[in-house]
């Protein structure tokens, strides 16, 4: 998937619209970034990585880099990252419970 459809899709499922990071931008960052020009910067995939954290703070997301050599950690990763924030939270204290089982056995 490219890095817009990406955006747009974690944009919509944070619960935003376009508009209002636009506007949660410009007043944040004191700028004065039409709708019009963000939509084009993203259509073109020229969107600076300074502001796509700008974008990500407001989502409530970070950007973290890891590096990994597992398929199934990169798999693992991936698939809980897809997930709504509070999906994310139920999987990690379900994998917690896994844990404390697993070192009982």
């Amino acid at each position: 998937m490219a890095l817009k459809d990406d955006l747009k899709a974690l944009i919509v499922k944070s619960g935003y619209t376009m508009t209002q990071i636009v506007e949660e931008l410009n007043q944040k960052y004191n700028r004065t970034t039409s709708v019009q020009n963000f939509s084009a910067k993203l259509k073109r995939e020229s969107l600076k990585y300074t502001e796509v954290e700008e974008i990500f703070d407001i989502l409530g997301y970070s950007i973290t880099w890891t590096k990994s050599n597992d398929p199934k950690i990169d798999e693992a990763l991936s698939l809980l990252l897809s997930l709504r924030p509070d999906l994310q939270d139920y999987i990690l204290d379900q994998m917690k419970k896994l844990v404390e089982l697993q070192d009982k056995n």
